[in-house]
């Protein structure tokens, strides 16, 4: 099944991974101060790892910089 097909209305945003470190600041992209962007999870699903990906390419590429999570299903 596809993200979108888990996702449900009652999906909320996870800034933490299961571990509860937080993903770190993504906006803007060439010196990131504020912590913007969110992924959304719905109930059947749990963050093992997010980060900001920070490389030169994904900074030129937007002013926020990328998410990328490791997710798994409950």
């Amino acid at each position: 099944a596809s993200v979108l097909e888990l996702a449900r209305p009652s999906a909320r945003p996870s800034a933490r991974t299961g571990t509860g470190r937080l993903a770190g600041p993504t906006f803007p992209a060439r010196f990131p101060l504020l912590r913007l962007d969110h992924i959304f999870l719905s109930e059947g699903l749990r963050c093992l790892d997010c980060t900001a990906l920070r490389t030169p390419l994904a900074r030129l590429a937007s002013d926020h910089l990328p998410l990328l999570a490791v997710l798994e299903r409950k």
